[in-house]
């Protein structure tokens, strides 16, 4: 896979996470909808979390993915994050981040030093995305809740037209078919034009509490193929599948190792607390 294929795969694979800012709303999924909003209220109520965010990427038996482990004090605003992505090639990349509440810290060859460039802010790195929900009714086909033996799986059925309604309302912001657009996108933005999106899930996870304890959104696609033809021009070929999604994974939540860790990373960073 080409670079220019992978950092296509990356925009659409981290739009994927801003579609789960804008979900669902009532209807069909009252009851499974409250279900969610009661555990994600026990999520928001805890002292501190241990999460990890998985968003992987899988096309012709090639997976790329991206893992953040995150480490936050709901208290306090303190957050840590470690960050790391693997191509299909295996190559590994990790950046760690530490926020006080107040400014957000990253390590960069073993130096600490105020950055802002993976983080936008300071709030807990998608910690939003697993703990709020927007629904919005025509978004939903079919609603599910399972007894399971360490709680309840939650699981949203969702049109296919909904990522297909987003894929156009960003197209059009895009405003690509304008004068002036970058002609070297242009074949990028026709192919995402030309993507079809089907078996789109959202499942959640409740433990024997009533708390969220995980999050998956998935779903699969198919797209035209970018090949270069004769006298090296790109054009697009015959349709190719793939497989796209985020899960996010509590891992423990009300532990004083987590505040231990966060102290920790506080003082490499160059805190004393």
């Amino acid at each position: 896979m080409d670079k220019k294929s992978i950092q296509t795969v990356t925009v659409m694979i981290f739009t994927g996470l801003l579609f789960l800012q804008s979900l669902f709303a009532g209807g069909v999924a009252s009851r499974e909808t409250g279900l969610v909003l009661s555990a994600m209220r026990s999520l928001r109520r805890a002292d501190n979390l241990h999460y990890t965010v998985e968003i992987y990427h899988t096309q012709n038996d090639e997976t790329m993915s991206q893992t953040q482990e995150i480490w936050a004090n709901l208290l306090t605003g303190t957050w840590a994050a470690e960050y790391s992505s693997a191509d299909a090639d295996g190559s590994m990349t990790v950046l760690e981040e530490f926020c006080d509440g107040n400014q957000v810290l990253s390590c960069n060859a073993g130096i600490w030093s105020p950055w802002s460039g993976y983080s936008d802010d300071t709030d807990i790195p998608n910690f939003t995305t697993f703990s709020d929900i927007n629904y919005e009714e025509e978004d939903i086909a079919e609603a599910e809740s399972i007894e399971t033996d360490d709680g309840m799986k939650i699981v949203f059925s969702l049109a296919d037209e909904h990522l297909e309604r987003e894929r156009d309302e960003l197209l059009d912001e895009s405003a690509w078919e304008e004068e002036g657009a970058d002609d070297g996108l242009e074949l990028y933005y026709e192919q995402y034009e030309n993507t079809r999106f089907e078996n789109i899930t959202l499942t959640y996870t409740v433990d024997t509490d009533g708390v969220l304890t995980g999050m998956e959104y998935s779903y699969e696609a198919s797209r035209p193929q970018i090949l270069i033809g004769s006298g090296g021009q790109e054009q697009l070929g015959e349709q190719e599948r793939y497989l796209s999604g985020a899960r996010v994974t509590l891992l423990e939540y009300n532990s004083t190792g987590i505040d231990e860790k966060l102290s920790e990373v506080a003082a490499d960073a160059g805190y004393d607390k």
